[in-house]
């Protein structure tokens, strides 16, 4: 067998002009700073959004006890008789999850009116930075450092109220669905299966 013969290969590199490597670098540049632009687009826009959130809470604050009251009043008056009667446990159970809900978001409010007014937007950005949720812990060490003894016993109620209404909400739902799995079915209601 005659032996092959080996192809030698020549790496050809293109040839650039100077203008071509100016432009290549130019291109470089405006890649770079293109980034850096939306980079601090996005970091305005953050801001901007969490300006916009503590103006709001600000507002909100203001109108908060109009949505509070009502809601702790159902919650006592309507909602907690339903959840004795076994029957009602059902719709009782949904009123308190939802009133969780209110109560949560005006503790959120607050928080983020307590701690931008007591500490600034930096311990703002602290605490939105730890979830969202660090606002309210934030003002509450700001209300604890500042000696304002009444807004962390308001905090602290209001985090009662947040996670005993859930808390309360899935106990009825777990007492509803054990009362229905009790329930004999009805033959009428019975789905056909021939």
């Amino acid at each position: 067998m005659p032996m092959q013969e080996r192809r030698k290969y020549v790496r050809v590199y293109p040839i650039t002009t100077m203008g071509e490597t100016l432009k290549n670098f130019l291109q470089g540049i405006g890649a770079v700073l293109l980034s850096v632009l939306g980079l601090a687009a996005i970091l305005g826009l953050m801001l901007g959004l969490i300006v916009g959130a503590t103006k709001v809470s600000l507002w909100v604050v203001q109108y908060s006890p109009w949505v509070f009251w009502p809601s702790l009043m159902v919650c006592l008056f309507v909602l907690a008789p339903l959840a004795l009667i076994p029957p009602t446990r059902g719709a009782a159970s949904i009123g308190f999850f939802l009133a969780s809900y209110i109560f949560g978001a005006i503790t959120w409010c607050w928080g983020v009116a307590f701690t931008y007014l007591s500490w600034g937007i930096g311990a703002l950005l602290i605490g939105l930075f730890m979830a969202g949720v660090g606002v309210v812990p934030i003002a509450m060490l700001a209300a604890a450092f500042h000696s304002d003894w009444r807004d962390v016993i308001a905090f602290t109620i209001l985090l009662v109220l947040i996670y005993g209404t859930r808390a309360l909400s899935m106990w009825l739902v777990a007492k509803y669905e054990e009362r229905a799995a009790r329930q004999p079915v009805p033959l009428e209601r019975l789905p056909e299966v021939f």
